[in-house]
């Protein structure tokens, strides 16, 4: 309990980038684990150890421990996890300069995620695999690879890497020597950094801008790119040394409570030997029997806390925050072993490819929040239309996908019109009477032969583009 507690407030700290924290807690539980031969426990914890020695400056320790993350994942056919540790191993591989090292990892990790279908990772993918070209200056390469990874961002509408790939664009160009052109992507990108406050990112920015400023007979300009490059990469230096020493503090605190705890234990094996003299009396024996329920209890209570927030911990990571159904990663795990369950029984499964029509133009004209309230109620009316049984997943900005375990395709035709009717019928706060939310829905059964979701997914998505080249707002079978 002690470990699992450490690894989740290790990751959290991660995420906050308080590294030198993080590490410490990742590392503590991880010996922890170790100690009570929970190998498996111990293994987990090796990919976010490595992000973090990354991330903290150390990208040898980074290597060793993404390496023996590698070697896990690869043993217990954890592909996602796979994935994300090579991902970041070629970053540590580039960012020591190995580039044709980081190049043929990040191509492998690339092979991964198109195993997954997972467009996100890669679009992110393809982002680092245009990077180190852009290093090795294979520019036409590295601009082929950073439009596939726009593509595949704007395909399921992820801005979070606007910035980084006007970053990436301007560096290709400005190897490509179109300058005004590279100079232009580089103010995207000043902008997005500037909006998020990385201050790691903005110091490779102007630095890059620096150069180009300069190549561009822009003497001033680039004298300015130039200061803000020293500003923020004495603050990124002054941020990683506290992050540095503050890991070498948490180690000492570490260190001086396990002596503690020696010193602690001596004591009490000393009380021990006392309160075994006292069992002789049997008052004594029977406080000692009391007080011993009493700690069981107050343990088993501990127990079952911590198993409940491990469950909740579990619950969150596969929901989705904006509108309470699952998000891509709970809906595969769902779809995935709906159809292994479903050929093991010989049953039917039925998959509904849902999206809002005209969704941008909503956001467009009436706002993001007016955008966040339609998501939220037409994820709300579906999941409350569906059976028992039945689960909604949010795959996307406006996507959604409804998998009916045990469900032929002219039921499931007649469940897509009840959640049809149910959204076209809503009322929305804030949009105008003559506007309503519509979904088109395309639907596709499981075919006998067919063992990959992500065929019968693509199926129904199939059905799904016919039902909005019909004129929208209509449910259309993959099979009509």
């Amino acid at each position: 309990m002690l470990a699992a507690g450490l690894q989740a407030r290790g990751g959290m700290y991660s995420l906050l980038g308080i590294y030198g924290k993080a590490l410490a807690d990742l590392l503590e539980a991880r010996r922890l684990f170790a100690e009570q031969e929970l190998d498996e426990a111990s293994s987990q914890i090796l990919q976010d150890i490595g992000i973090t020695y990354r991330r903290l400056g150390y990208p040898d320790k980074a290597r060793e421990y993404l390496n023996q993350a590698i070697a896990h994942e690869k043993r217990v056919g954890d592909t996602e996890s796979l994935y994300i540790s090579a991902l970041q191993l070629g970053y540590a591989d580039q960012e020591t300069g190995h580039y044709e090292s980081a190049l043929a990892t990040q191509q492998h990790a690339l092979e991964l995620a198109n195993s997954t279908g997972d467009r996100d990772s890669m679009a992110s993918a393809n982002l680092a695999i245009a990077s180190v070209l852009t290093d090795l200056r294979r520019y036409p390469e590295a601009l082929s690879a950073l439009q596939k990874a726009a593509d595949g961002f704007a395909a399921v509408d992820d801005r979070a890497n606007v910035g980084m790939l006007a970053y990436e664009r301007g560096r290709a160009l400005a190897g490509s020597k179109d300058t005004n052109k590279a100079l232009a992507e580089f103010a995207t990108a000043e902008a997005a950094f500037r909006a998020n406050g990385n201050r790691r990112y903005q110091e490779i920015l102007y630095r890059a801008q620096a150069t180009s400023l300069e190549a561009a007979n822009q003497p001033a300009a680039a004298l300015t790119a130039y200061k803000n490059f020293l500003a923020a990469h004495d603050a990124v230096a002054k941020e990683r040394a506290n992050q540095q020493a503050q890991m070498l503090r948490e180690q000492f605190d570490t260190d001086r409570a396990k002596m503690e705890n020696l010193r602690l234990k001596g004591e009490q094996a000393m009380k021990d030997r006392q309160v075994e003299a006292l069992k002789k009396v049997r008052r004594w024996q029977q406080l000692a029997m009391g007080l011993l329920a009493i700690l069981l209890g107050l343990l088993s209570l501990l127990a079952i806390r911590q198993l409940a927030r491990l469950r909740n911990w579990k619950r969150m990571a596969s929901v989705d925050a904006l509108t309470g159904v699952a998000n891509l990663r709970g809906a595969q795990q769902f779809a995935n072993s709906a159809m292994r369950r479903a050929h093991a029984q010989n049953e039917p499964l039925t998959v509904l490819a849902i999206d809002i029509d005209e969704f941008k133009r909503i956001n467009d004209v009436h706002g993001h929040p007016t955008g966040d309230r339609v998501l939220r109620e037409v994820a709300r009316a579906c999941a409350d239309a569906l059976r028992d049984g039945d689960l909604l997943g949010r795959i996307g900005g406006e996507e959604f996908l409804a998998i009916l375990p045990g469900t032929l395709v002219d039921h499931a035709v007649d469940v897509a019109e009840r959640l049809r009717r149910r959204v076209e019928t809503l009322e929305i706060a804030d949009l105008p009477g003559s506007v309503r939310a519509t979904i088109s829905i395309g639907v596709a059964e499981m075919l006998p032969h067919e063992r990959d979701i992500g065929t019968l997914i693509e199926r129904a998505d199939a059905a799904l583009y016919r039902a909005k080249a019909l004129g929208r707002n209509r449910v259309v079978s993959a099979g009509s």
